[in-house]
């Protein structure tokens, strides 16, 4: 390149605001020519240029340095419209912007000067932050490790990308992170804190606690920090524990929605109600008075707490906008062929001995493989056990993806050409919305494992049944509703009984007693139910009541209640956990009646007694929660154990303890008509809903959007 060649470009880098790049060229052809006039002239410029540029950059930045950030903007946004506009005032408009909410506006502003000088480790940084608070994990560590290249040591990033990376699943890449930082500063709380968040997400609980308490050793009154060490005593059933440290980040910050909704579940697990009571009265005032933000909580741990629908509804949709800002976008997905097989994609972590697979299995088995191709995504543990075997040769396809990031499982979902995706977990433990709102499929579908609306509208139905969701509740669910004509719940028909499975006298029950039974978890259990056992104990002579066993804490609560209410503690009886689910599912014929809870019903629960053949008083709630039992009974055609209030369900309940003929007789029935009922046919509940699951694709086919649909009908 001959010198005037270089000047030329010199003069263009200039003219596009590379005055870096043009530095470089003139101080190159004066190492060469120091005489040269159009080269010295050039660098005098751009000095000069830089200083006035200095001065105006600087009055921009005093200004967000004073959160004046619609003056901070339009200063900036002056300065880019200037014919060589250098990089730096496109990242204080890039900042600015984000400053003002504008996202869109502030991500362009930041590429912009990237573009201008991609040398700058604060404006890949800043950007990187941008795209994580946006849940772009991948596209934020690749701006990350661009900033470390310029800067290893700069902590703030190496931090963050950790966060990014634990996000996607790379736990090991994020630990390193973490430990980098601090290398260079022991003494970091938040690199301590990170450390612990990672811990927790990849299952290692007492680690996490470690880093926890060491973070606030550092910084005593880091309620995040305290948080997380909640979680991660939550993580050990360590509930008191985890309830103590809820409250001292509370006391930090009190208006955290999200610890608040843990603190709760913490103290339902351990049957606190007295405490309970209180927060509930706290946090309803918070929720009213309070804008949820990012503090909003997992929606899951509200359904046991409040039967109101509305307000499950406005947790779920300020949940999922916390995970719905700046998703990149996949592009448009293509419509399914209907000429073809539907190709169905059942997403779950709980590919294992877990309740809500025990329900799914029969159905995965029970496909017209004529008519569908069926696929399983896992993501959680890898464990190889009787009923994840079932699953895998259940389906055409199982793919272990739990190493994968959202944007991999949803695109490895579209390349698969995907008709229906379906998410099993919901908001549940270990959920992986992220999969969804990348689009996974032309037809998403809530199904089975979280009993409420997911509040997104990139959730297009929720399976259903008429009792479940009311035709005047379908206000409450983002979701268009799909109706099956008996039960949304898919139930196993290959479900074994020991026999004769262990004895009266192994389970601990009184030889002659008669027992109510309730093998729910703790959090379901509430101060009004348990009230209302305790007054038919007090009714029913030699009456126990056989309780699923949680904690010895929660063992010493409820019996404290239960003397408190005038019943001897020892008259609760705790039934501890066995390995084998046909050993369970034996211990329901030592039991005379299940009393249901509510707001939070016995669903798989429910199911199991009365496979088992035991009776299940339950009354109706508001929410889908608390009217799955009374769904499941009515598909037996059991409508006499279904009451409306909790005084009809404890008038029934003590009518059927104190006549033995009349229980008799129910009994009989139930056990006749779960042998006669379609509820347990999974080749009968597969053909219904695979009518919805053709109506979705017919529809999706043809560019129609989603309408509440029932089989063979649309509304």
């Amino acid at each position: 390149m001959t010198i005037d060649e270089t000047i030329k470009l010199a003069k263009q880098h200039v003219a596009a605001g590379r005055q870096y790049d043009a530095k470089i060229l003139y101080q190159a052809v004066l190492s060469q020519f120091p005489n040269s006039q159009p080269a010295r002239q050039g660098l005098r410029d751009i000095i000069t240029l830089e200083q006035h540029e200095y001065t105006e950059l600087s009055e921009v930045l005093e200004l967000l340095n004073a959160k004046e950030y619609e003056q901070a903007y339009n200063r900036a946004t002056d300065l880019t419209k200037k014919h060589s506009a250098p990089a730096t005032a496109y990242e204080l408009l890039g900042r600015a912007s984000a400053h003002l909410g504008r996202g869109v506006d502030a991500l362009n502003a930041l590429k912009k000067s990237i573009l201008l000088d991609g040398n700058n480790s604060s404006t890949h940084t800043f950007l990187a932050d941008m795209l994580l608070g946006g849940a772009q994990f991948e596209s934020a560590i690749i701006h990350y490790r661009r900033a470390l290249e310029i800067d290893p040591k700069r902590l703030d990033t190496l931090n963050n990308l950790g966060v990014a990376l634990s996000n996607i699943g790379h736990y090991q890449q994020s630990i390193e992170c973490h430990e980098t930082a601090l290398r260079i500063r022991p003494e970091n709380a938040d690199s301590h804190n990170n450390l612990a968040v990672v811990y927790h997400d990849s299952g290692n609980y007492k680690l996490s606690i470690e880093h926890c308490e060491k973070a606030i050793k550092i910084h005593p009154l880091y309620d995040t920090a305290l948080h997380n060490l909640g979680n991660a005593q939550m993580g050990l059933k360590l509930f008191n524990e985890a309830a103590k440290s809820y409250r001292r980040a509370l006391e930090i910050s009190p208006h955290k929605f999200d610890v608040r909704s843990k603190l709760m579940l913490c103290l339902s697990r351990v049957c606190n109600w007295d405490e309970l009571d209180i927060e509930k009265e706290h946090i309803s005032e918070q929720f009213h008075n309070y804008p949820l933000g990012s503090e909003a909580p997992n929606p899951w741990a509200w359904l046991g707490i409040f039967d109101d629908p509305t307000l499950h509804k406005n947790i779920s949709i300020a949940n999922a906008e916390k995970y719905l800002a700046s998703r990149p976008d996949l592009g448009p997905i293509n419509r399914p062929d209907p000429s073809k097989k539907i190709r169905i994609g059942y997403f779950s972590a709980d590919f294992h001995d877990h309740p809500t697979t025990n329900l799914l299995v029969s159905l995965l088995e029970n496909h017209d493989r004529s008519k569908f191709e069926v696929h399983a995504f896992s993501f959680g543990p890898d464990r190889d056990m009787e009923i994840r075997n079932r699953v895998v040769n259940g389906v055409d396809h199982f793919h272990k993806v739990a190493s994968k990031t959202d944007l991999e499982i949803a695109q490895l979902s579209r390349e698969l050409k995907i008709d229906i995706a379906v998410d099993i977990n919901g908001h549940t433990a270990n959920k992986r919305s992220g999969i969804f709102t990348y689009r996974a499929a032309p037809v998403q579908v809530n199904y089975l494992g979280f009993t409420s609306t997911m509040g997104t509208d990139d959730m297009d139905y929720i399976i259903a049944d008429e009792i479940v969701i009311p035709k005047e509740q379908q206000c409450n669910f983002t979701e268009k509703t799909a109706y099956m004509p008996l039960c949304y719940m898919s139930n196993d028909n290959d479900k074994p009984i020991s026999s004769p499975g262990l004895s009266r006298q192994e389970c601990n029950l009184p030889k002659d007693a008669f027992v109510f039974c309730c093998f729910n978890n703790s959090f379901k259990i509430t101060s009004d139910v348990f009230k209302i056992w305790m007054r038919l104990m007090q009714k029913v002579d030699n009456s126990v009541l056989w309780l699923f066993h949680t904690n010895t804490d929660v063992d010493a609560q409820l019996k404290k209640y239960a003397e408190e209410s005038g019943i001897d503690g020892e008259r609760i009886i705790f039934a501890p956990r066995v390995e084998s689910h046909a050993d369970h599912l034996s211990r329901h014929n030592h039991a005379n009646l299940f009393l249901d809870t509510s707001p939070y019903n016995a669903h798989a629960t429910t199911s199991d007694a009365l496979w088992s053949g035991l009776p299940v008083v339950t009354f109706t709630g508001k929410s889908f929660t608390a009217r799955v039992a009374s769904s499941l009974l009515n598909a037996i055609d059991m409508p006499e154990l279904i009451t409306q209030t909790p005084e009809e369900y404890e008038n029934l309940a003590l009518e059927l303890a104190t006549d033995k003929k009349l229980l008799s007789k129910i009994t009989k029935k139930v056990k006749a008509n779960v042998r006669t009922s379609k509820l347990y046919d999974p080749a009968y509940f597969a053909r219904d809903i695979e009518n919805l699951f053709e109506q979705m694709v017919t529809r999706a086919a043809n560019g129609e959007l989603p309408v509440s649909l029932s089989v063979n009908k649309v509304f």
